[in-house]
């Protein structure tokens, strides 16, 4: 079973020639962050190789924004093709013409025939659904057969992902402008405010003003900040130790990548780089501002979460984050909320007790890492409980099949989290909200 016929196509050629190929998302750095690392573990454990060709964007998808592929400028022993090669490259313009006639034979199917339109003809991407299922002729999920894939084995044995031709020298010269020094740290920041992708709307986006005090917490300690984003961002203030990255003349997928790469810890949220920092980079990362409490939980040890508060509009008041857990009967697939929920951002206060958290550990050592306390321990038996209801009773599409692949790519987001939930966040919200 696969997405389209191009999808077909490409697992069937990747099995003659014992590749795993994959058209990663082009418009999601998330998405494809996402894929690239489980598309390596894939190849890793199958003996195979991973077969990357970046997406070129189609005529007719010029309104679409795409992003700089160089943002994976990337080196694994598991992948085919080095980064922006001649072969990568051809195949990339070849894959183009393949999806150019497909879609144009699909839009006279829907147009004149009236076949039921799909996406997976409209976007060009490839391999997704076969980097997560055990085989190609899964159909429905199966809970005990993906344990059976020991996903925590997999993360464990890390795979390593190089900077292409990386020079730490070359990348610190730059930064010197900065007066960041090769001995420095730095943590990065990124706050979602959807001028990228043009979302102004979206429930996602946040106000950078209230991670100012946060800011100042880490600069007090001798740290720097390093804000990634775009020129869509609102411009911040001059502060001490703070760079407003975007809008300096540094900006370069590259730089991007090797700030990831090279922070103390990054404060982000569940958008676009996170997914780089968590995945490829396996970085410790405090996630703020999420309501993704289900599959959006960090994977990595050392690593940290705060949730927004949640309004009961049917109650009148806000939600302790055990309620707002536990409440999950009628939660949507859109934002995991319910109809009952209203989205709250994080406030200054809370981001800064989080942030104060993430430093004691990192600098002053004061956690000893894996170690959870009581309340994160109630929280992951609370979330276990919440899992083991939504395995029975949640769809992530109406489609069977695309609601089978999705199961199998969140389960191991969902069961395999090595992060923790911040302790000072849990103390004032676990039992009642704080905002009340």
């Amino acid at each position: 079973m696969f997405f389209s016929f191009h999808h077909k196509f490409l697992a069937k050629l990747g099995h003659i020639l014992n590749l795993i190929i994959l058209i990663p998302h082009p418009e999601s750095i998330g998405n494809a962050s996402e894929e690239i690392f489980y598309g390596a573990l894939k190849a890793k454990r199958d003996n195979k190789k991973l077969a990357i060709i970046f997406a070129v964007k189609p005529f007719f998808l010029r309104k679409r924004k795409f992003y700089d592929k160089n943002f994976f400028s990337l080196e694994c022993d598991y992948f085919y093709f080095k980064h922006n090669s001649f072969f990568q490259n051809f195949w990339a313009y070849f894959f183009n013409l393949i999806f150019i006639i497909e879609f144009f034979i699909h839009r006279f199917l829907v147009l004149f025939f009236n076949i039921k339109q799909s996406g997976y003809y409209w976007r060009p991407l490839a391999g997704q659904d076969i980097l997560w299922r055990p085989n190609d002729n899964i159909e429905k999920f199966d809970y005990n057969l993906f344990l059976s894939l020991k996903w925590s084995n997999q993360f464990k044995n890390e795979i390593i992902f190089k900077i292409k031709n990386e020079n730490y020298n070359f990348f610190f010269n730059k930064l010197n402008k900065f007066n960041i020094k090769l001995n420095d740290w730095f943590v990065c920041l990124h706050v979602r405010e959807g001028g990228f992708k043009g979302d102004h709307d979206n429930p996602l986006n946040v106000d950078i003003e209230n991670y100012f005090p946060a800011i100042q917490e880490i600069t007090k300690m001798g740290g720097f900040v390093i804000r990634l984003g775009d020129r869509s961002m609102k411009k911040l203030p001059l502060m001490h130790n703070v760079i407003d990255y975007p809008f300096t003349d540094l900006k370069d997928p590259l730089m991007d990548i090797f700030l990831i790469k090279n922070c103390l810890f990054f404060i982000c949220m569940g958008s676009g780089p996170f997914s780089i920092a968590d995945f490829i980079f396996r970085k410790k990362i405090l996630l703020v501002n999420t309501a993704q409490y289900v599959h959006g939980m960090p994977y990595n040890k050392g690593s940290s979460a705060i949730f927004r508060q949640v309004f009961s509009k049917r109650r009148k008041r806000f939600l302790s984050l055990k309620e707002f857990l536990t409440d999950v009967k009628e939660i949507k697939r859109d934002w995991w909320i319910s109809e009952d929920h209203q989205l709250h951002q994080n406030n200054a206060e809370e981001i800064k007790l989080a942030v104060n958290e993430m430093l004691d550990n990192e600098i002053n050592k004061n956690q000893i890492i894996n170690v959870p306390t009581l309340l994160q321990q109630e929280y992951r038996n609370e979330h276990q409980k919440v899992v083991d209801y939504l395995l029975k009773n949640f769809s992530f599409s109406e489609n069977s099949f695309e609601n089978c692949n999705e199961w199998y790519r969140f389960a191991p987001r969902i069961n395999e989290w090595n992060g923790e939930i911040s302790e000072s966040f849990l103390k004032k919200n676990w039992y009642k909200s704080s905002r009340n």
